[in-house]
């Protein structure tokens, strides 16, 4: 089955993908996230959960680890 993710503020709901159901929540000020493919409602629900690790910060302790390892090349020399 097809749903939709939409959004209203903070708050996340997941409906079935048709779309005058779809319209009816539009005109209630949610606003369209994404299309997904799932079992039922359950699953749908558990692909826009956020993850745990934002992208920036596993970026940033990479960078980090990086500069560490050259400091510490650079002084054994």
């Amino acid at each position: 089955m097809y749903f939709y993710i939409l959004q209203k503020d903070d708050f996340f709901t997941v409906i079935e993908a048709d779309e005058k159901l779809f319209l009816a929540y539009e005109k209630q000020g949610y606003a369209y996230i994404n299309k997904v493919a799932a079992k039922n409602k359950k699953s749908a629900i558990k692909l826009i959960s956020k993850p745990l690790i934002k992208p920036k910060l596993l970026i940033s302790l990479f960078v980090s680890i990086w500069v560490l390892s050259v400091a510490i090349f650079i002084l054994k020399m």
